[in-house]
């Protein structure tokens, strides 16, 4: 049994220390300690509830104090892109294969993360909960899964292994419960790919108030639908107004689908989308360009 366990201590040393230069601390005033795991040489990618295109924020690298730049980030999801300056001592997280899967139930995995300036942590954990999909934000995934243990701090964006080192998941919310739970890699991995890809997403605003509402007879007849959105009013100069939105109005769906019990789709700034609105007894289609919230 001794022998077991020392071997098990030493292979869990050895995983931490290979991903020790492949991850960064970020923090500092304003903004919560919290992990970013270095996706390619000089960019790291984390979590953050806000960020801005090329705003600077500290970290805290293998080699010492630097500055990042947000390169992107997703304000469905709070995935961000943290540019790390040059000199920056970092290495891309190891490259140990990877299913990408969700982990069943009983897998040990480490949550290994750089919490505070301090350096790396780690936390021995068994896989409790495997679940399918769920929103991540406001965004749609195909898996999930929980641990035992505590939520530490700064162990939100820590890297989830298996005992080989292999990337597992990313800790995408780190409060106590089941609001504390772990994206997939290949998930994850998706998801940054899209974000590199496409840069920077925000959420929309069309500038209008919503009440669900159920139709009338007629409507029913000439919408398809038993209920609707009502427009109760319209922000003066806001993308809806533009667009010849009207109080009373009654949308039905955007971009040719219908709507959910949420209400209306998640919406991206600048993006246009179609409403399919019913007027009186007459159905329109009215293109509209969300704006940046506030």
């Amino acid at each position: 049994m001794n022998e077991f366990i020392e071997e098990l201590s030493s292979n869990l040393v050895r995983t931490v220390e290979s991903w020790k230069g492949s991850l960064v601390h970020i923090g500092g005033p304003g903004i919560p300690y919290r992990t970013g795991i270095v996706v390619q040489e000089g960019l790291a990618a984390t979590l953050a509830r806000s960020a801005r295109d090329g705003e600077q924020i500290p970290v805290v690298t293998a080699s010492g104090s630097a500055t990042g730049r947000v390169e992107a980030w997703d304000g469905e999801t709070g995935l961000a892109l943290i540019r790390l300056e040059a000199g920056a001592s970092t290495r891309p997280y190891p490259a140990v294969p990877e299913t990408g899967e969700t982990p069943p139930p009983g897998t040990p995995v480490l949550r290994v993360a750089y919490a505070s300036p301090q350096g790396v942590e780690a936390s021995f954990s068994i896989v409790r909960f495997s679940g399918g999909p769920t929103e991540l934000g406001r965004r749609k995934v195909t898996g999930h899964f929980q641990v035992d243990g505590p939520a530490y701090p700064g162990f939100l964006g820590a890297a989830v292994v298996d005992l080989k080192g292999a990337l597992r998941g990313v800790v995408v919310a780190n409060e106590d419960g089941n609001d504390g739970w772990i994206l997939p890699a290949g998930a994850w991995k998706a998801a940054l790919e899209e974000l590199s890809r496409e840069g920077s997403r925000r959420p929309g605003r069309l500038g209008i108030f919503l009440a669900p509402v159920r139709l009338s007879r007629d409507q029913a007849r000439a919408a398809g639908r038993d209920s609707a959105l009502m427009v109760r009013g319209v922000v003066p100069g806001g993308p809806a107004e533009e667009a010849g939105l009207q109080p009373g109005d009654l949308i039905l769906g955007v971009d040719g689908a219908e709507l959910g019990d949420g209400g209306l789709p998640p919406l991206r700034a600048g993006a246009p989308v179609t409403l399919e609105i019913l007027r009186g007894s007459e159905r329109r289609a009215l293109p509209v360009v969300p704006a940046s919230r506030p």
